[in-house]
C-alpha cells in the first residue's frame, strides 16, 4: 500500500537544488510570454534552457505528454499542451514547468497576465495569490492537511470565488506525484497530520463563482478543460469573466513551513 515518503535534511538539500533551478527557468520562460509569442515557443525555449545546464525535464513523456512545459490559456485550467498559437493582449497563462536534479523532482507554475488583462483576471490572480500565502501559514507540523484546504476554501470563498474541487495539490520527492493529495477545500483538523520531512507540491486551482456550472472535462495528456454549463453564456464570448484557473506549485518542507523552491508567485505579472 502507498504511503507519506518522509525526507531527511540531506533530501532536502538536494530537492532545494532542483527547486532553486526550477524557478530559475521558470522565470525566464515567464519573462516570454508576450502578445505575438506561442506556448510552442515557449516550451522550445524552456527545453534549450534544460539542455544546457544538463537536467531532465519532469514532464516531458510523463504519462505521453509531448511537452517539457504545460501552458493552461484562458479556459484550460490544468496540463494544455503548449499550442502554435500566438498570445494576445488580454489572455492569461498558466506556466507550469519543473526538472529533475539527481533523480529529485521539482514542480512550480505561475499564472502571466498578456498586455492589459480584465479587472476580473486580476482579481483572480489576486485571490489565488493570497490564498497560497494562507495555506502555508498552516502547513506546520501538527496540523493537518485539512487545516491547509480549509484556510484556502475559506478566503477563495469569502472572496467569491469557488476552489476546483477536483484537482488536488500532492508530494513530492523521487516521484512527480507522491501522497498526500493535498485539496483546495475541506474542513479544518481533518485529513494526514503534518509532520517533518513531508514535502509538498501546493496547488491552489480557483475558478469565478459568477458562474456556478461548469464542467470539467479531461482530455488527451491528461488536460483539463473549463467549460460553462449550457445555462450560461458561450465561454469563447468572455473567457476571462467566466472563469480562470490560476495555479502555483511550491515545494514545502514542512518543519517550519520551509520554503524550498523560490517563491514563484512573486514573478506573476
Amino acid at each position: 500500500m502507498s504511503k507519506i515518503i518522509l525526507k531527511n535534511s540531506k533530501d532536502i538539500e538536494a530537492m532545494r537544488v532542483s527547486g532553486r533551478l526550477c524557478a530559475e527557468i521558470l522565470k525566464k520562460i515567464a519573462s516570454m510570454a508576450k502578445a505575438g509569442i506561442s506556448p510552442h515557443q515557449i516550451n522550445a525555449e524552456a527545453k534549450k534552457l534544460i539542455e544546457q545546464v544538463g537536467v531532465k525535464p519532469a514532464f516531458l513523456e510523463y504519462q505521453a505528454f509531448p511537452a517539457v512545459m504545460c501552458a493552461s490559456v484562458n479556459n484550460v485550467a490544468v496540463h494544455g499542451v503548449p499550442s502554435k498559437i500566438v498570445l494576445k493582449n488580454g489572455d492569461i497563462i498558466g506556466l507550469d514547468f519543473g526538472v529533475v536534479v539527481d533523480g529529485w523532482y521539482s514542480d512550480s507554475a505561475l499564472t502571466v497576465g498578456i498586455g492589459n488583462i480584465s479587472y476580473a483576471a486580476s482579481c483572480l490572480i489576486h485571490v489565488t495569490r493570497e490564498a497560497l500565502a494562507r495555506g502555508i501559514a498552516q502547513a506546520k507540523v501538527g496540523n493537518r492537511i485539512g487545516d491547509i484546504s480549509a484556510a484556502i476554501q475559506f478566503y477563495v470563498e469569502k472572496e467569491e470565488f469557488s476552489p476546483i474541487r477536483e484537482l488536488v495539490g500532492h508530494g513530492i520527492g523521487r516521484k512527480l506525484h507522491e501522497l498526500p493529495h493535498v485539496p483546495n477545500w475541506g474542513a479544518a483538523g481533518a485529513g494526514e497530520k503534518i509532520v517533518s520531512g513531508m514535502v509538498l507540491a501546493a496547488s491552489f486551482e480557483i475558478k469565478a463563482r459568477a458562474l456556478p456550472g461548469y464542467s470539467l472535462s479531461f482530455r488527451d495528456f491528461a488536460h483539463a478543460i473549463l467549460s460553462p454549463s449550457s445555462r450560461t453564456k458561450p465561454y469563447s464570448e468572455h473567457p476571462l469573466h467566466w472563469h480562470k484557473c490560476y495555479w502555483l506549485f511550491l515545494v514545502l518542507f514542512l518543519a517550519a513551513p520551509d520554503v524550498v523552491s523560490p517563491r514563484s508567485y512573486e514573478f506573476c505579472s
